[in-house]
């Protein structure tokens, strides 16, 4: 997955493109001070909560319903994504109980995990069930051609990252991220 975001809320107060939503949304509530404390944003999460990633994201390795939906992932993220906002990638790693790699040379990644980065190659770091998994970000540095949600593609060290993973998952291994 790449550019994963969870959390209307912080969409919400966050969100740039492909619309504005941060920017319109002081007009459409009438309240130049709209912040992720706002009581609308509060109904707006509690009534369409069902269908946010952030309550299904630990389903997807940690706490899977049942073996035939065990999975392995790995999430890049971009610093510089204005489609799904650091806060939301973030909210969705930790709800998802991902891991952190250490980030490529020269990133400086932002602090948000209790846990300290997994040196790379990293792989095979959840046990779910005596099934071993990768439950993985990483974090990359935002290009200056392109928005940070395309980071998979755009970007050289993601795009070998992530073609990497998907041939060891092709191929029955367990699969890494970095190098």
């Amino acid at each position: 997955m790449s550019g994963q975001g969870a959390s209307l809320m912080d969409a919400l107060v966050t969100k740039t493109n492909p619309v504005n939503i941060a920017g319109v949304l002081p007009v459409v509530l009438e309240d130049p001070k709209v912040d992720i404390n706002h009581p609308v944003l509060s109904l707006l999460q509690g009534d369409l909560g069902l269908v946010d990633p952030l309550n299904h994201a630990a389903v997807l390795v940690a706490s899977p319903v049942a073996a035939a939906t065990r999975s392995t992932c790995s999430s890049p993220t971009e610093q510089g994504d204005t489609y799904a906002p650091p806060p939301t990638q973030q909210t969705f790693a930790i709800a998802a109980q991902l891991d952190e790699a250490t980030a490529p040379t020269g990133v400086v990644p932002d602090s948000f995990l209790s846990t300290a980065p997994l040196a790379v190659p990293a792989g095979g770091n959840v046990s779910v069930n005596g099934v071993t998994l990768t439950a993985l970000l990483r974090q990359y540095a935002p290009g200056s051609s392109y928005d940070g949600h395309f980071v998979a593609y755009d970007n050289a060290t993601a795009e070998a990252d992530v073609d990497a993973f998907i041939a060891a998952c092709v191929a029955g291994k367990t699969p890494t991220v970095g190098p």
